[in-house]
């Protein structure tokens, strides 16, 4: 029998659970897309070190929070965690991203529970 194993959207929505983390993420999320549209705006590409800081506004975060690990390096060049933040206040527009806790958190106990098992 194979052990569940978390899908990385699950693994990111338990980095993802508390408040005062995903404000902050929000004031990331604000400076990742709203830098280079000022830039462009206002002529000025200073105003691109917005930008350039989101990933490490994202990673204080979890600093200032204990809300999961990151590293400054996936927090400022993975691909993959800007289109899961941007998924995640998607979910959170549509009021649905709660639901999105509840389920990895189930799937994390139920993994958690099979190493038990096995253990």
């Amino acid at each position: 029998m194979n052990a569940p194993v978390l899908a990385p959207w699950d693994v990111f929505v338990l980095r993802h659970r508390k408040p005062a983390n995903l404000a902050i993420h929000a004031v990331s999320f604000a400076m990742f897309y709203g830098g280079p549209l000022a830039a462009l705006g206002a002529g000025d590409w200073r105003w691109m070190g917005l930008f350039l800081g989101s990933g490490l506004v994202g990673a204080f975060g979890h600093w200032a929070t204990g809300d999961g690990g990151v590293s400054v390096k996936e927090a400022s060049s993975s691909p993959l965690v800007v289109f899961y933040v941007t998924r995640m206040f998607l979910r959170m527009a549509q009021g649905r991203y709660g639901a999105d806790i509840e389920a990895a958190v189930a799937r994390h106990t139920e993994a958690c529970k099979h190493l038990d098992d096995v253990v």
